[in-house]
């Protein structure tokens, strides 16, 4: 979710997050790479830990894998 004074604002901005995706699809340890405005970084880390992934595969089984991730929130009127 825009968060609703940055919109208001129309401040844009990204949050790269790295975090891991479980051999279930799940997502864990979720940590702010880099971030435009910490505003924009609880809002991302709700986000994704909502997500469901792909597995990472090896030897044709599901493993945990570590992600890194921009997530864009871009103001536009």
């Amino acid at each position: 979710t825009y968060p609703p004074e940055l919109r208001r604002a129309g401040i844009s901005g990204t949050v790269v997050l790295k975090f891991a995706v479980r051999a279930d699809g799940t997502t864990s340890k979720i940590t702010v790479e880099r971030s435009d405005n910490p505003a924009f970084e609880e809002p991302a880390i709700r986000a994704v830990r909502k997500w469901r992934f792909e597995p990472g595969e090896k030897d044709g089984k599901a493993v945990s894998v570590w992600v890194r991730l921009p997530i864009p929130f871009k103001f536009s009127r």
